[in-house]
């Protein structure tokens, strides 16, 4: 996989710089501000770079939180969940392999902050990936490095956006994934992972509303 030195800088780095290349001035001016007469095409095009990384500036902010939820439920220490974080910050958002790879405690974990079609259901290339990533959990991917999950806990954790839920469980009304998935969400949408409760032969559902514990 692709290393860089530190992931959530250089998702900052873009994403202000290209801002501040829009705007022609500093985040935090005047909000009053006029935005579209000021911006030009070209203006326009630079934006749209910087909302391409919107996603993986999610993706890494849930995938922190996820980790920290794992810290709580003592599945790792604090020490191993810093660790994680770490690991997890110096691969590229668009490397290949899992989102979390943590063989100290052989854990796998794939993260999907898709948000459904028209707030209803996920498109046709959202449901092909996330179905891509659920056998991959399942059954192994060469890319990511492990031929063979059957000794990991494996976890496909969501964004909890109006929508996610319905659509995923329409997902996993799939006659492949009987007896293979499990959920680790509450009915009240509180996220408590717990050591005891793990099992390797099976593929933990998440959703995660926010970031911050």
């Amino acid at each position: 996989m692709e290393k860089i030195v530190n992931r959530e800088e250089e998702l900052k780095s873009k994403f202000n710089d290209v801002i501040n290349k829009v705007l022609d001035a500093k985040i935090g001016g005047d909000v009053d501000a006029n935005f579209y007469d000021k911006i030009t095409f070209d203006g326009l095009v630079e934006l749209k770079k910087a909302i391409s990384q919107i996603n993986n500036i999610i993706t890494l902010k849930v995938t922190n939180f996820f980790i920290s939820k794992l810290q709580e439920g003592g599945v790792v220490s604090s020490g191993q969940a810093e660790d994680m974080k770490q690991e997890v910050n110096k691969i590229s958002a668009n490397a290949n392999g899992y989102d979390i790879r943590y063989e100290a405690k052989k854990i796998l974990a794939e993260v999907k902050c898709n948000i459904p079609v028209n707030g209803k259901t996920f498109g046709a290339k959202q449901v092909e990936g996330i179905t891509k990533d659920i056998d991959g959990l399942l059954d192994g991917k060469t890319k990511g490095g492990v031929g063979n999950t059957g000794g990991y806990y494996k976890f496909m954790v969501f964004l909890n956006a109006d929508g996610v839920p319905e659509s995923v469980e329409e997902i996993l009304k799939n006659d492949k994934y009987k007896g293979k998935i499990d959920h680790y969400t509450n009915p009240d949408g509180d996220i408590k992972i717990e050591k005891e409760r793990l099992n390797p032969n099976v593929v933990y559902i998440v959703f995660i509303s926010e970031t911050k514990s």
